[in-house]
């Protein structure tokens, strides 16, 4: 029986869906492309006066719950959440994208928004970025995330 996790730069990684080599060629390409870094975007360091975020993650309570979201300035999402909340109307200001299986995550990102930003983990295979490659995107490394 295959393990469920793996040491990733000695720090024990949980169910990893893809192996160590793949995931450290996935951080190498992406560290290629020159996209934004996180730490990077202007609004990274501005104080938000107690302003609160709305992070929307998916579940069967999200469908009883996406009204509550009109009362935030600024959304996140985060993975198969992100279409079923475009898809009722919310316009996410970003969306987390961190599994490195490429058709997973394609299978939740069709409706992309170009006023959202793409928050991708440097661990995301080269096709998730190339999904997105119109779309503003912003690298997050591991640590980052």
């Amino acid at each position: 029986m295959a393990r469920s996790w793996a040491l990733l730069d000695d720090v024990k990684v949980e169910n990893m869906s893809v192996d160590r080599d793949t995931a450290r060629a996935n951080i190498v390409h992406a560290m290629t492309l020159g996209l934004p870094e996180i730490d990077q975007l202007p609004e990274w360091e501005k104080w938000k006066c107690g302003e609160p975020i709305a992070i929307v993650a998916s579940g069967p309570s999200l469908r009883y719950t996406l009204a509550e979201l009109a009362a935030f300035r600024t959304i996140m999402v985060a993975g198969s959440a992100h279409d079923f909340a475009i898809l009722r109307g919310v316009k996410p200001h970003y969306a987390v994208v961190v599994d490195p299986t490429p058709k997973v995550v394609a299978s939740y990102l069709q409706r992309r928004s170009p006023t959202c930003n793409y928050l991708v983990s440097s661990m995301c295979d080269k096709d998730v970025f190339e999904h997105l490659a119109s779309y503003p995107v912003t690298m997050c490394t591991a640590a980052e995330l």
